[in-house]
């Protein structure tokens, strides 16, 4: 009877074969091991730059609206002092009209039966400084013009520069006189200076509110 030995080579056969597979499964687990370190190391990264990018974005977008922010409180406050700017400019006319109406209004009243004669004179004359020496022509409202005794009133009136002499002419709309000389003429009538003095004091006081302005931005 042929019995078939136990152990030997094929007993070995069989172990190494074991340890070959158990070696092979060691170096794939090794590998695998290795490529999710790699991995997780990679999505580390990634991670920490994507963070990284949306900070820099949501300092950039923070930076734009604080900009714009800014933008708009300057919008906000010249809005504002254009505001109480055009509110004083509006406050200053009303109060500039009122006291010319009154004025004017008084003026008027004080015209109506004409002028006397040494006002005209005065009125006349003083525009006449306007006018080149030589003569002018006198033109003066119904009133103030029956006034006067006779037309040497108004001969009175020359002196070293100029030659007065009435016109035929006559004032419709205002009190006093008109002095012209040529196509030139100077208004001297009560309504004329008023508006003139109307727009000084408007120039005036134009300057002064600029000078304010400029004050308060330099403060």
């Amino acid at each position: 009877m042929n019995d078939a030995p136990t152990g030997g080579p094929r007993d070995g056969l069989y172990g190494d074969l074991e340890d070959l597979l158990a070696g092979v499964r060691r170096r794939a687990e090794q590998r695998a091991l290795a490529r999710r370190t790699e991995a997780d190391a990679a999505a580390e990264r990634r991670l920490e730059e994507a963070a990284e990018e949306a900070e820099r974005r949501a300092a950039e977008i923070r930076a734009r609206g604080e900009r714009a922010a800014e933008a708009a409180c300057r919008r906000c406050l010249a809005d504002a002092e254009r505001e109480r700017r055009d509110a004083r400019l509006e406050a200053r006319d009303a109060r500039i009209r009122a006291v010319f109406d009154d004025a004017a209004a008084a003026l008027a009243a004080r015209g109506a039966d004409g002028l006397d004669v040494a006002t005209l004179r005065r009125l006349a004359t003083d525009a006449a400084t306007s006018l080149p020496p030589g003569p002018v022509e006198v033109v003066l409202d119904a009133a103030s013009r029956a006034r006067l005794v006779a037309e040497a009133d108004v001969g009175a009136w020359s002196d070293g520069a100029h030659r007065f002499a009435l016109a035929d002419a006559t004032l419709d709309a205002a009190h006093g006189p008109i002095v012209r000389q040529g196509r030139a003429r100077v208004d001297g009538t009560l309504e004329g200076r008023l508006e003139r003095a109307r727009v000084r004091l408007r120039a005036d006081v134009d300057a002064r509110l600029h000078d304010g302005a400029d004050a308060e931005a330099g403060a």
